[in-house]
């Protein structure tokens, strides 16, 4: 036990309690003058002074309200005042705990053998020895460990020994471990009877204070595989009990001629563990104790305890692991009361620096530990949830316990739950890790098919629901108690449905959790999850079994010191058996006509369609080809792996704010008009692939946004990935903006709008056919852009000169990827790509990298768009490379001017005119800059403010001017392209007249 001294050594004698207190206080202590007062509560002037004291456990400081009761109190007495805790162990508890004190933690420095050494033996390899301490006689520490209600004499109840050594035995050796006063080992001498009637016996070696856990027990000699720990104890206790009773019995001369009917022990109690159990002892019921967490409790060993004891009780942990098995052995065995342990015990650290949570724990800080336990016996219910009794007429009769039906009910899961955000109630069953709606009238018809046998035990889907009698059965159906109605008094549950972590995510399979770190991906069975601190909804457990896989990509980044940027590079297996990775390599080879097709131009077309299929078959899912230069195979594997990056981005839930953003999807082909055709398969890697993994919702993004505020009804604080599905040419992405970095407004219809924090929203992902008017500081750090090659297209009329068409299962023999024929070996790679891909997003993206695909192509869509078509036309023609409006000083209103004259554009403002400009020479490739900085005003950059010139020499009013600088290579080029075209074009001979024309009207 922690003492008063040991605190206030590493407290500063309790002034970093009272700083931990009281914030005011922290500015007293910090500034040394104990003279002035601080406040401890909210009023003018500060009424609380400290002083230090001396005192048996040292020197400490005592605090006095003189604005309350004048009492000065140590950190101890203000800690149980202020908190409102039972007493001093629980103040010594929370004050471990806040301040994070390691005073009686276990430390393999510390916790140690007191020495070790190896002696020759005989006996054979593998044994285990010891020696036990002459006397069995214990100190008080080894006692205490055990714990401050046990005693010597609760130690040899339970028979244990104190060890001077324990050692085992390898090649003729043994290492001995010798015990200390930091490494006291016990030993517990379990007897039981063989097959043939004979007393047996086996040492069960404990180490409490053992650093590894995985080293705490051995084993001298043979333990029975269904060994009950205690049961031996127990039917001794009620042999002598008995006799106890006899010699009453024929001790009393009123009793000749009469049959003892013998009683039974009032109870007994089943904990989790050696130390639990001797406490249990300790307070005056013998303990039982399986060998293990998840040993079960058979049913002739139950009966075994029953034939000593009236009532069993059972007192599980009350971790994740203890309530699951506590749950299982109450309904497995539905007469055994469950002591279920309170909850405020478990906010505090033990001596491993975990939060407590066994019943040794909870009776360390209790006060009145006979009183406490006592009242938790009264409490505990069994799982029989009806009563029986005998009427008048000497016949049975059975009712229904409201109390013990709900709790019944409990620990089969049934419970109201309500939404924390749209606090809208409805009734669910937990089982294990997965959450499931259902109504009242589940739950009645639950409890009749229950009693039929035909449910299975939560947790354990092999082992069903024992059969009840006939009579129970009719109750069931027949009592009012077990009506729909009667059930909505379920009791109300708070359910965390995060299934992620800022360095964890969780997803829920048929068969398992799967928990993805950077470091790895790990899969937990069903009876192995319960352990995990999460929940699912059933509609979100994905109907398919995981495998984990080998690594599919690696991925490489370099930095280019000439685009100042990071060159992201990506290895592929050469056999891609994974088809969403062959969907997402197709969709990013953006060069894949120069590959795939121009080096077939000029063959006949016959030999030129089979040759370029032939080669796109052996080349089916390649990111990099010899016939593309190093740069545009840079630009199609950074493609790639900017949509791993938005892959992985949205499989992890976590959200950081200060990197998070929306996906923008668009297509990389541009035509001649400036607008793209769709059907590049980008909107496929969101509803159809990532939906698979993750809670998805969509609506249309041609929807009027601002008149539909109902357009997020669906959205749940579960919803992961919001998909706003080919997006219009008009669509706002600014009025996401609020959405992507703040809280989400959900308006559902018919009830009443609710917030959704920014930790729970979804992450919002656009498709459009469209690019953005502008790109600028805003939509760059809350959108991520991510791009499709036309590789899949569609040949037809108003479309690109494809010579096909193109779709994404043509790349997989005709079949449609999930679609009823998918293969379950396919299902399971495009799970386990998806979480490759979280783990590179893990990886990569918390620490501010966000791969960026080849904006080249959607920076000139941009400018093509924000042209608009007539504009196009105009500047075309206006600024020709032989227009004489290159490299000069044009008046930008005469420009506009004649732009205006040539549509009829009136209402063009001249901003919008320098606007459309701008995007024109951003597109136009022989213009290399409009308006260079030289000729810019300094008080406006970007634009050329000059006095207008007249015709005498004179200088009129100031006015802005337009310069287009032309790339003299590029002009060059076109030029040569002009003469050597002019040069060959060939003289057409004019046709000799026809004197049969000469009549004819034309």
């Amino acid at each position: 036990m922690i003492s008063k001294e040991q605190i206030y050594q590493r407290t500063n004698g309790g002034l970093d309690v009272f700083r931990l207190l009281w914030d005011d206080a922290a500015r007293v202590i910090d500034a040394g003058d104990f003279s002035k007062s601080f406040k401890r509560r909210d009023e003018r002037t500060g009424s609380c002074h400290l002083k230090k004291k001396q005192g048996k456990d040292g020197a400490y400081w005592v605090a006095t309200d003189f604005g309350d009761d004048q009492t000065p109190r140590n950190c101890f007495d203000w800690v149980i005042r202020e908190m409102h805790l039972q007493g001093f162990k629980e103040a010594v508890a929370w004050i471990v705990t806040r301040l994070n004190l390691d005073i009686d933690d276990i430390k393999p420095e510390v916790n140690k053998p007191e020495k070790i050494e190896v002696v020759p033996t005989d006996a054979p390899d593998k044994s285990v020895l010891l020696e036990l301490r002459d006397g069995d006689q214990f100190t008080k520490h080894e006692l205490e460990v055990f714990g401050d209600l046990v005693t010597q004499e609760v130690m040899e109840q339970l028979n244990w020994h104190p060890v001077v050594w324990v050692g085992t035995v390898k090649e003729g050796k043994c290492r001995r471990v010798y015990a200390g006063e930091n490494y006291p080992i016990y030993a517990r001498e379990c007897f039981y009877k063989d097959g043939q009637g004979n007393q047996k016996s086996f040492y069960k070696i404990y180490k409490p204070l053992e650093h590894n856990k995985a080293f705490r027990f051995m084993i001298k000699g043979s333990m029975p595989g269904d060994y009950v720990h205690g049961l031996w104890e127990l039917r001794q206790a009620y042999a002598r009990y008995k006799e106890e009773q006899q010699r009453a019995f024929d001790s009393d001369a009123a009793n000749e001629g009469k049959t003892l009917h013998f009683e039974k022990l009032p109870q007994a109690v089943m904990a989790s563990g050696e130390r639990d159990c001797a406490n249990v002892r300790a307070l005056g019921v013998w303990p039982i104790w399986l060998n293990s967490e998840t040993a079960d409790l058979s049913d002739w060993q139950e009966k075994e305890v029953m034939r000593c004891v009236d009532t069993l009780y059972n007192i599980p942990d009350t971790d994740a692991t203890g309530i699951q098995r506590g749950t299982y052995h109450a309904l497995r065995h539905p007469d055994i009361k469950t002591v279920w342990l309170p909850k405020w015990f478990q906010k505090y650290h033990d001596n491993r620096h975990r939060f407590r949570k066994d019943f040794k724990d909870y009776i360390d800080l209790t006060e009145q530990s006979q009183k406490e336990f006592n009242t938790l016996l009264d409490n505990a219910l069994a799982a029989t949830f009806w009563t029986r009794r005998v009427n008048k007429n000497d016949k049975e009769v059975y009712e229904v316990s409201s109390v013990s039906l709900l709790y019944f009910l409990g620990l089969e899961g049934f419970h109201k739950y309500r939404d924390p955000y749209s606090l809208q109630t409805q009734f669910v069953r937990v089982c294990g890790n997965v959450v499931k709606e259902v109504t009242p009238q589940d739950m009645s018809d639950f409890l009749v098919s229950w009693s039929q046998g035909q449910e299975e035990i939560p947790g354990y889907g092999d082992k069903m629901s024992a059969v009840q009698p006939i009579a129970i059965q009719n109750l069931i159906i027949d009592s009012p108690r077990c009506a729909p109605s009667a059930l909505e008094r379920v009791s109300r549950i708070d359910i965390d449905f995060n299934t992620f972590t800022p360095t964890k995510q969780y997803f829920a399979f048929r068969d398992c959790v799967v928990e993805v770190t950077a470091d790895g991906i790990r899969k937990y069975d069903k009876r192995n999850s319960a352990d995990l601190p999460v929940k699912f909804w059933e509609k979100d457990v994905i109907d398919h079994n995981f495998t984990p896989l080998p690594p599919m990509f690696e991925i490489q980044k370099k930095w280019n010191d000439v685009t100042e940027e990071f060159d992201w590079t990506i290895r592929l297996d050469d056999d891609i058996k994974c088809k969403l990775l062959g969907y997402m390599v197709n969709t990013s080879r953006l060069h894949w006509r120069k590959e795939l097709e121009k080096p077939f131009d000029g063959l006949p077309l016959k030999d030129a369609a089979s040759m370029r299929d032939s080669y796109r078959r052996s080349h089916l899912f390649r990111i990099t080809s010899e016939r593309l230069s190093e740069k545009e195979n840079l630009e199609q594997q950074r493609c790639l792996v900017n949509k791993i990056f938005a892959m992985g981005y949205f499989c992890w839930g976590f959200k950081n704010e200060l990197s998070n953003f929306a996906v923008l999807s668009m297509d990389w082909k541009i035509d001649e008009m400036g607008e793209c055709n769709g059907g590049s398969g980008k909107s496929f890697f969101f509803d159809k692939a990532l939906k698979q993994l993750l809670p998805f919702d969509s609506i249309d993004g041609k929807t009027d946004q601002k008149n539909n505020s109902f357009q997020f009804e669906r959205v749940t604080s579960s919803t992961r990935l919001l998909l706003i599905d080919d997006a219009a040419r008009d669509f706002s992405l600014e009025s996401l903006f609020v959405k992507i970095t703040g809280s989400f407004v959900v308006n559902p219809k018919g009830q009443k709008s609710y917030l959704i924090p920014f930790d729970r929203s979804p992450k919002i992902a656009i498709t459009t056919n469209y690019v953005p008017r502008q790109f600028d500081g805003a939509s760059d750090r809350r959108l991520l852009y991510m791009v499709s090659s036309d590789y899949y297209h569609s040949k037809g009329p108003g479309v690109a000169d494809y010579h096909e068409t193109r779709t994404i299962g043509d790349d997989f023999g005709g079949q449609a990827l999930y679609g009823a024929g998918y293969a379950e070996e396919d299902w399971n790679r495009d799970f386990n790509l998806m979480m490759q891909a979280l783990q590179f997003y893990m990886q990569n993206g918390p620490k501010g990298i966000k791969v960026q695909p080849p904006m080249d192509n959607i920076m000139l869509r941009s400018s093509r768009q924000v042209m608009a078509d007539k504009f196009f036309e105009w500047a075309q023609d206006y600024f020709a490379p032989d227009s004489g409006h290159l490299d000069c000083l044009i008046e930008r209103d005469a420009a506009a001017v004649d732009f205006r004259m040539k549509y009829n554009m009136k209402d063009i403002t001249a901003q919008n005119f320098y606007k459309k400009l701008k995007a024109f020479a951003e597109y136009c490739t022989y213009i290399e800059e409009l308006n260079p900085s030289i000729y810019c005003a300094p008080s406006k950059p970007g634009h050329i403010i000059k006095r207008r010139r007249n015709p005498d020499g004179t200088y009129g009013a100031t006015t802005e001017w337009l310069y287009l600088k032309g790339n003299a290579v590029v002009l060059a080029k076109l030029r040569e392209e002009r003469e050597r075209y002019e040069q060959n074009l060939e003289v057409i001979p004019e046709k000799p007249a026809d004197p049969a024309d000469k009549d004819k009207p034309f």
